[in-house]
């Protein structure tokens, strides 16, 4: 979470949706109180409940490699002047897993 305000936040929800390749992993609808200290940048860690197309043969396909994502989702905040709420989205690529090293010289 990034709070480019000069005060503090805190977080009172946040809602999300993951996607691999297209495909729906799961999402997170949490309640939960999180300060954002004011002009930084807040890392967040959030558990998320699988989407039934998320099998376990499927995760495990992207456990490796090159993958697109996408996360969508609302947050909402406590502020000095009352609640806010907050769409956010972001997407990219990622790699997964451990890079082969190659030894040639």
């Amino acid at each position: 979470m990034q709070n480019t305000n000069d005060y503090p936040l805190s977080s009172e929800r946040v809602e999300l949706s993951l996607r691999l390749d297209g495909m729906a992993i799961g999402q997170s609808n949490r309640d939960s109180t999180v300060p954002v200290a004011m002009d930084t940048v807040s890392t967040v860690a959030l558990p998320i409940s699988l989407a039934r197309e998320a099998t376990p043969e499927r995760l495990r396909k992207l456990g490796s490699g090159t993958h697109t994502f996408a996360v969508r989702g609302q947050a909402t905040f406590q502020t000095p002047i009352g609640k806010r709420k907050v769409p956010f989205a972001q997407e990219g690529a990622m790699i997964f897993g451990a890079r082969s090293m190659d030894s040639s010289p």
